[in-house]
């Protein structure tokens, strides 16, 4: 939180897609900002840092979605790279301009990836519209919106079409399943602690809201939660997924992912599952992240490779 000083100064966090929390003063008419501290400077001046840039391009209903992209380093936009969609989860929530230490774009895009995160329909910070359009028909405008991002990346010219994957938690592993069973552009997939079976996610710690969110519950207009939920399409899976879930996740319980990596399985997709016995929803010990990190690109890479041809 900023803290307000006697002079009208105050004293605040800031951080960006390139640092991590340092602490900064602004003066009273705002002009002013000052760093005070560097407390990661030296650590980070050892690193090729990506650069990232905002756009804006036309979504769902035409509406205009913004989205980041974080690029490799040493990007050369005459060149053609693999693309990785990172998708928030929530939904009501942001991919922003941070240093996010569980999803770090930087971590993804160090390869040789063009790492986009799209703001798509039912994020927050947009109006409480842009937030609640999605309701009762949860997956439908965000996977418009992830499709026509990549179109719009791909039209760029610098991103690689057969080489494009996309990765989600939570949300967003709920969004990679409905990808799976929608389009087959995608040469892999990444669901970490995704919701697969919208009727089982009422074994959920929270239950509140989630008739609205689905248009419909298993005992009332079960059909609508059917239409919306992944599993239902589990017949146009083609595309190879890594699967990651936490055995004390109480928000998406392990049960989604042990269903989807069956379905995947049965049907002869390639297939993985890292299971963590000692992690929840997040993964939050260092070792466990350091682990997370490599099954992620190792995924990656076995799938789309990386850096530019």
């Amino acid at each position: 939180m900023p803290h307000p000083l006697s002079d009208g100064r105050i004293i605040f966090l800031n951080q960006s897609f390139k640092y991590p929390n340092e602490v900064f003063i602004a003066s009273k008419d705002g002009k002013k900002i000052t760093q005070l501290t560097k407390f990661n400077s030296e650590l980070l001046n050892n690193l090729a840092l990506a650069e990232s840039k905002e756009y804006y391009f036309k979504g769902a209903d035409g509406d205009s979605v913004q989205m980041y992209v974080v690029f490799p380093p040493n990007f050369d936009a005459k060149k053609k790279w693999p693309l990785v969609q990172i998708i928030h989860g929530g939904p009501h929530s942001i991919s922003g301009d941070d240093f996010h230490y569980r999803w770090n774009s930087q971590l993804f895009a160090a390869p040789g990836y063009v790492v986009a995160m799209v703001n798509f329909h039912g994020s927050s910070s947009f109006g409480q519209y842009f937030a609640d359009c999605i309701n009762g028909a949860h997956p439908d405008k965000p996977f418009t919106d992830i499709m026509k991002a990549t179109d719009y990346l791909i039209d760029l010219g610098f991103v690689d079409e057969k080489k494009v994957a996309a990765a989600g938690g939570s949300y967003g592993g709920f969004l990679v399943s409905w990808i799976a069973g929608h389009t087959d552009r995608f040469t892999a997939l990444i669901n970490h602690a995704g919701v697969y079976n919208l009727m089982a996610q009422f074994a959920s710690d929270v239950t509140q809201g989630r008739e609205r969110s689905y248009g419909g519950s298993p005992w009332d207009n079960k059909a609508a939660v059917q239409k919306w939920s992944p599993a239902e399409f589990a017949e146009n899976f083609k595309t190879p997924m890594l699967v990651i879930h936490g055995e004390r996740d109480y928000r998406v319980p392990i049960n989604h992912a042990l269903e989807c990596y069956g379905v995947l399985k049965g049907k002869g997709i390639p297939a993985r599952i890292v299971y963590y016995p000692d992690e929840n929803h997040w993964i939050l010990t260092p070792q466990n992240s350091i682990y997370w990190y490599k099954e992620f690109h190792d995924w990656l890479g076995r799938f789309i490779g990386s850096g530019s041809k």
